[in-house]
């Protein structure tokens, strides 16, 4: 796979729903380039200025593939690389997840 077209909410096809487009190929590649639309753009303008930001392979987390575009990229980097991690400063457990806000059983 060398390209990734996120679609995100908009309605490409005729179904409700999440719509991306990989592009595959034979080639090892060394990224994967990765474009999503901007809530105001267009289907038809997005396609045409779509250039992709390269995701290295080497950087991806074999457990959870964060695929975004450049700017993103390095604001998450940012992020995830100031100060202490919450980790080590407290014991975290997961919760209960419905994902349903209507109702919550324990």
């Amino acid at each position: 796979m060398n390209r990734i077209l996120d679609f995100r909410h908009k309605k490409v096809f005729d179904a409700q729903t999440y719509t991306a487009v990989s592009f595959l190929n034979k080639k090892r590649n060394e990224s994967i380039l990765y474009d999503k639309i901007k809530d105001d753009q267009e289907i038809e303008d997005f396609i045409i200025s779509a250039n992709g930001s390269p995701n290295y392979l080497v950087n991806l987390n074999f457990k959870k593939w964060r695929l975004l575009r450049k700017s993103d990229q390095e604001n998450v980097r940012i992020i995830e690389t100031v100060g202490t991690p919450i980790s080590l400063l407290y014991n975290i457990s997961v919760g209960i997840a419905t994902l349903k806000d209507e109702a919550l059983l324990i």
